[in-house]
């Protein structure tokens, strides 16, 4: 289906089905277009893995590697490396567990924040750019739509 095809309005004959196959349309294609101005907007300072591994520890702060492994999908041996690249040049700081001192929690140093939030100011106005042709009342329907997708997705 072409974008054409779909408009603000409710469709009454929507199937979830339907809904489901336009998300996997779509959702790829935004998806890209972040990992591109993510990688465009990071610093030379760090790869598109590494900005993702940042943001997910900013978002998930206290977190473990095995959480970050299932989540960006990268092998525990590649994620270790790349946690190890970003503690040593000061972006984040381990920590032991509450009650579990075999597990490690991650944090961002106040370096990895201030480099994140540069990096990630500068993705959002990128981003921002592609939805300026968007009235407000179809940016509600946007952000409406969204929030219905959070609970079940899990975000």
């Amino acid at each position: 289906m072409k974008q054409s095809d779909y408009s603000a309005e409710v469709q009454p004959d929507v199937s979830v089905l339907a809904c489901v196959q336009r998300l996997m349309d779509v959702i790829p294609h935004v998806m890209q277009t972040l990992r591109e101005e993510m990688r465009n907007h990071r610093t030379a300072e760090f790869s598109v893995p590494e900005f993702r591994t940042l943001s997910y520890i900013e978002r998930h702060h206290g977190t473990s590697l095995v959480e970050i492994t299932e989540h960006i999908g990268l092998s525990k041996a590649s994620l270790s490396k790349i946690v190890a690249r970003l503690e040593e040049r000061g972006l984040i700081r381990r920590g032991a567990a509450a009650g579990d001192k075999r597990r490690h929690t991650l944090g961002l140093t106040a370096h990895g924040r201030r480099t994140l939030e540069h990096a990630e100011a500068a993705t959002l106005r990128s981003v921002a750019g592609r939805l300026t042709h968007l009235n407000q009342q179809d940016l509600l329907i946007v952000m409406q739509a969204l929030a219905l997708l959070e609970a079940p997705f899990g975000a």
